[in-house]
């Protein structure tokens, strides 16, 4: 049995369909035989075990469908934040952090594009790095500047939970997988992506780069809306 988006059971398929007709009869039977004398009481019983049938099938049908939104959250939701935070985190610790002008520093999440294109400031981006550094040795990439930790911490990490959550896409609302495979097949992650990954190079262009940042934040909205 199937439950489409308008919330109520109409399709059935035949596993559940046969266990519905079962139960039917083993409350249909259970009623006849404690006692039915005339055709009235046969028709009561026989609406009687149709109702108590549907309602408990209803009702298991329901909470399964409960419990495995339940799972697919717990095991999907700290992936899906991961891409998210990598690029909030990026955005903060390389973009904001180095501008003396973003003092008190502002929260990623209130920015808007506008504001986050003035903040990309290439003079203060090609400074060194300061402080701490985000590592991949399995890429033998190392950050010197603020683009490069930029590049890396919005590439590599994302790239890493998107091959993570792909065996679960069989189990995520369509909008989720759209919003993955745009982020996935953004021009940012062919261009500086791939690049650095598989020539250790780091490139950037402003343009590309809040272009996806879009795709996140579409992302993010996706997931407020569907988990």
């Amino acid at each position: 049995m199937r439950k489409p988006k308008g919330g109520t059971l109409k399709h059935f398929d035949y596993p559940v369909g046969f266990v519905f007709i079962g139960l039917v009869l083993v409350c249909f039977m259970a009623g006849y035989f404690v006692g039915v004398d005339d055709i009235s009481g046969f028709f009561k019983s026989l609406f009687s075990s149709l109702f108590a049938s549907y309602v408990f099938l209803f009702l298991t049908v329901t909470l399964k469908e409960q419990a495995d939104k339940r799972k697919i959250k717990k095991i999907t939701s700290p992936m899906l934040e991961r891409i998210i935070n990598s690029y909030e985190s990026s955005i903060h610790n390389s973009v904001l952090f180095p501008n003396p002008k973003c003092r008190p520093m502002p929260e990623v999440s209130s920015l808007s594009i506008s504001d986050l294109e003035e903040l990309i400031d290439f003079d203060l981006l090609n400074t060194e790095l300061k402080g701490f550094r985000s590592y991949y040795p399995e890429f033998s990439v190392q950050p010197k500047t603020y683009i490069d930790q930029l590049i890396v911490d919005t590439t590599l990490p994302v790239d890493a939970a998107l091959q993570d959550i792909k065996p679960y896409f069989y189990l995520l609302n369509h909008d989720i997988i759209d919003a993955l495979t745009k982020i996935e097949n953004s021009m940012y992650f062919k261009f500086s992506g791939s690049r650095l990954k598989h020539r250790s190079e780091f490139v950037f262009d402003k343009d590309i780069f809040i272009e996806n940042y879009k795709n996140i934040l579409e992302l993010g909205k996706v997931i407020n809306k569907v988990l």
